[in-house]
């Protein structure tokens, strides 16, 4: 038995690193290359669906003849692609500058997978064009050239598009401009922590209500958000008298009488036997009404001659001003028959 002194635990190992640039992995685009054995897909575009196995390879999706195929490959065989593809930027094209002329100048490197001239809504274009190249070297190529590439009779400026350099971590942050990562990302993560202990800012205070006045001079919407504000239940209101009802129940009882406020157009029914169809009060032409709702009188009902010519809509307001259950009603011949029931017979 060894009674020596133990060994030293062995340190920690570092912390890894978060791996920037294009790296293999499950839903990546891949170009394949370098197979011996099945030479007729090297060149081709596929996409990672599963993998490393214990052996190491990847199991690859991709179109071969119109139908799709699984490859199951090693990571040298693979060459991870930004997911937008080998997309390249040129900028200060001319405005009569079309996809064929672009493609037929960048075709001259490679094979050209896409190409778009970027133009406003009205379809002027903005000078810049979109090119995806199917494989990188043919983009690279391009962007070796030591002058701007020629299209049209006009140089343009080529490079890789904000998208590309994404992934393949050309972008750096202003952090990792100045050289202080470590730094900077502890400043935020204390920020971040303190941000959390800090007490919560103090509820603004709540707004008093309106007196009875003001609440009855106010529009629908205004006395349907105040209702809202104080978590009142609206959903069984309809009309701007249902509204007022609950919202004068939260204001604080006063010997004061409301009035209804005076509108520039208002339509008020009075069912008798030589009205048909109501009474329309225009402008200040309607007789002030000096009772309240709680005071007036209930209103006659009207003949059964003058029911059958109401509409759906005022039929069943009557039979809620009196009280009457209809949520069993559908159909206009049911709110008909409830609202006959409490009309006399002729």
């Amino acid at each position: 038995m060894n009674k020596g002194k133990d060994p030293k635990p062995a340190a920690p190992p570092p912390p890894r690193a978060t791996q920037k640039g294009l790296v293999v992995g499950i839903g990546k685009k891949v170009d394949i290359f370098g197979l011996q054995g099945a030479p007729q897909y090297n060149g081709l575009e596929g996409r990672v669906t599963a993998g490393p196995n214990e052996k190491g390879r990847w199991l690859v999706q991709l179109i071969f003849e119109g139908s799709m195929k699984e490859l199951s490959l090693t990571a040298s065989n693979l060459q991870p692609k930004p997911q937008c593809g080998w997309e390249l930027v040129a900028a200060g094209l001319s405005m009569s500058t079309t996809e064929q002329d672009v493609t037929q100048v960048f075709a001259g490197f490679g094979a050209v997978q896409s190409c778009r001239v970027t133009r406003d809504l009205n379809g002027i274009s903005k000078g810049v064009a979109m090119i995806v190249m199917q494989l990188r070297e043919s983009a690279e190529a391009i962007l070796a050239l030591e002058t701007d590439l020629n299209i049209c009779g006009i140089p343009a400026k080529i490079q890789w598009s904000t998208m590309v350099k994404q992934d393949m971590g050309l972008l750096k942050t202003r952090d990792e401009e100045t050289g202080n990562t470590t730094a900077a990302t502890a400043t935020r993560r204390t920020f971040h922590e303190s941000s959390k202990e800090t007490a919560p800012a103090a509820e603004t205070p709540e707004e008093p209500l309106p007196n009875r006045e003001a609440l009855a001079a106010m529009s629908t919407k205004d006395i349907r958000k105040l209702l809202q504000s104080k978590s009142v239940e609206v959903k069984d209101c309809i009309e701007r008298a249902d509204f007022l009802e609950k919202a004068l129940a939260l204001c604080p009882a006063a010997d004061v009488e409301v009035q209804q406020p005076e509108q520039d157009r208002q339509r008020k029914r009075k069912w008798d036997e030589s009205n048909q169809g109501g009474e329309v009060y225009v402008g200040n032409s309607k007789p002030k009404e000096t009772a309240t709702a709680a005071e007036a009188p209930e209103e006659a009902l009207p003949s059964r001659e003058a029911l059958d010519a109401m509409s759906t809509k005022d039929i069943r307001k009557l039979l809620q001003s009196r009280s009457v259950e209809i949520k069993d009603c559908i159909e206009r011949a049911d709110f008909l028959e409830k609202a006959r029931a409490l009309c006399p017979e002729n």
